[in-house]
């Protein structure tokens, strides 16, 4: 058997095992109002964004995308899940023990922390939302300064630059498209400040990779996925 034809036998058995297959299982933990609330003592911020079903209802699979919320000191030394898909959090997915490239930057920071990111996961996660508005609050000490991101990607998403071959003829095995984008935006926890991220970059379509780049002009309708994001203090 030829290598080429064991690549396209490869590619369709990935297809039939896309890393966002629909999320039923679970939903005792879903947002029943497209929010989800953590409660603890000190300042609390709402992060909030508009899931676009017209950016993934177009893609391969037609499935929402996969999320991941979380904070960061300044200086790298603490990290903080707030909220995160289902599948992505506790890494189940249907057919498949893993899918590297779904959220490949938001898995290598929560590698570098956590003894019980066991516990905070099973807290933080929920099945993936579909469309419209969406919000997550969680409470951080007062007056803190912190990074914070967002990661998103869609799977199937395919274009006219991330296609399902390389120009070397290699498949897309993880049948992911369009890599995942991370948003970057920075908050004071003082109980009035407001904050808009910005895109700062991509991660690989085919490899999972701890590194961003920032050649975005490639990146088509993913860009359009999460609309309207922003972070606030809000009233308890």
């Amino acid at each position: 058997m030829s290598l080429h034809i064991i690549y396209v036998i490869s590619f369709l058995i990935f297809i039939l095992f896309s890393c966002n297959q629909p999320d039923t299982a679970g939903t005792k933990n879903r947002p029943t109002n497209g929010s989800a609330k953590i409660e603890e003592k000190g300042t609390r911020l709402e992060f909030s964004f508009e899931l676009n079903q017209k950016a993934w209802h177009y893609t391969n699979f037609g499935e929402p995308p996969q999320i991941a919320v979380w904070l960061e000191y300044p200086d790298s030394s603490y990290y903080r899940t707030v909220w995160v898909t289902r599948r992505a959090g506790k890494n189940k997915w249907a057919g498949k023990i893993h899918c590297p490239v779904a959220l490949p930057y938001w898995n290598s920071r929560r590698k570098q922390t956590a003894k019980n990111i066991r516990e905070t996961i099973d807290v933080v996660t929920s099945a993936t939302p579909k469309a419209g508005p969406f919000k997550v609050t969680t409470t951080v000490p007062e007056n803190s300064r912190w990074f914070y991101y967002i990661e998103v990607n869609a799977s199937g998403d395919f274009n006219e630059y991330f296609r399902s071959w390389t120009k070397d003829g290699i498949p897309d095995s993880e049948v992911n498209g369009q890599p995942s984008l991370v948003y970057r935006g920075e908050i004071t926890a003082d109980g009035k400040s407001r904050s808009r991220p910005v895109l700062i970059g991509r991660t690989d379509q085919i490899s999972p990779t701890d590194r961003l780049f920032t050649d975005l002009d490639k990146i088509t309708g993913a860009k359009e996925l999460l609309l309207n994001i922003s972070v606030k203090n809000v009233a308890k």
